[in-house]
């Protein structure tokens, strides 16, 4: 990130940086700035700048003594300057191209290196008669430009806070979804039918007229109470009235047609009151008409979640 301290007036924002000396400097009113910077030598170059308030850079100098012992660097001497100062503008990797060495000067190993830049000679490396212990520096720079408002804003947002339907994840999920969507219809009386959930669309049904002996067994065990018959008869008729049912024609659909087996439950709480159960899962040949139905996804969250989310 290239930064610069504070000293002009432009659009303003968050900046949360650490620098080489360890210090991080959080500046709630830095300043996006575009200049143009030129070395001594070369064209200007246009840098996008974000300003700091007190940039804290060490001070520099350049020895005159260690430059007139740099013998590889006697033509250079009035390309690079000996004044004490204070770096006021810290170059990032986001102008990298400013920082390609173009060309370099170097003497032994104990002496600096000098750099040619699109910016004019750079000099670095080692310094004689320094101190010889190294020092290593890792520096962390993070940009900041999220407004407080708007991240408080998505932490509350009602999305949250609420129960999302699930996704379906595979395959026969998507396949039951898509049949709901395309056959789910509202009918002239309010109510909803929609088609069922086949698990592949030509599916070959297996003949299960056998179901004709639980028939049977039902009609008997009506026959010895005259009431439950009575109630029986009823509800099957209500079925056939409100349209939840019909009469079948008397040839059915080859390889398409299965006899659904039905029986009457009563609770011992409320004996006059009759539920007819249809029983999908009854088996012929190992197959109940189940098999060949899909289950649906499911689009419920699972109460231990919901009691999670909820605080």
């Amino acid at each position: 990130m290239t930064s610069r301290d504070e000293s002009a007036r432009k659009d303003r924002s968050n900046l949360s940086s650490s620098l080489p000396s360890g210090t991080t400097i959080d500046a709630t009113r830095s300043r996006r700035v575009p200049l143009n910077l030129c070395g001594r030598t070369g064209e200007p170059q246009e840098l996008h700048l974000r300003t700091v308030n007190g940039l804290k850079l060490t001070p520099q100098r350049l020895n005159n003594e260690v430059l007139a012992s740099c013998h590889h660097l006697t033509d250079l001497r009035h390309h690079l300057k000996t004044s004490y100062a204070s770096p006021k503008i810290l170059i990032g990797q986001d102008n990298w191209h400013l920082l390609v060495t173009e060309e370099m000067r170097t003497g032994r190993r104990d002496q600096p290196v000098a750099s040619r830049t699109p910016l004019g000679w750079v000099l670095h490396g080692a310094h004689p008669g320094g101190r010889r212990q190294r020092v290593n520096f890792v520096a962390h720079a993070t940009t900041v430009d999220t407004n407080m408002d708007e991240a408080l804003k998505h932490y509350f947002a009602i999305e949250g806070l609420t129960v999302a339907a699930k996704t379906p994840k595979n395959d026969p999920d998507e396949r039951a979804l898509k049949i709901l969507r395309d056959s789910t219809q509202q009918r002239p009386d309010s109510r909803y039918e929609t088609a069922l959930l086949w698990r592949e669309e030509n599916s070959k049904i297996p003949n299960n007229f056998e179901a004709l002996n639980r028939l049977t067994s039902v009609e008997k065990k009506l026959e010895k109470d005259p009431n439950l018959k009575e109630r029986y008869r009823q509800h099957m008729n209500a079925l056939v009235a409100k349209g939840y049912a019909e009469v079948a024609s008397s040839t059915g659909t080859k390889d398409r047609t299965w006899y659904l087996p039905h029986f009457g439950v009563t609770h011992p709480m409320k004996p006059e009151k009759i539920r007819i159960v249809h029983d999908a899962a009854a088996k012929t040949r190992g197959k109940s008409l189940n098999d060949f139905l899909l289950t649906g996804p499911d689009l419920l969250q699972s109460l231990p979640g919901v009691m999670m989310r909820f605080r």
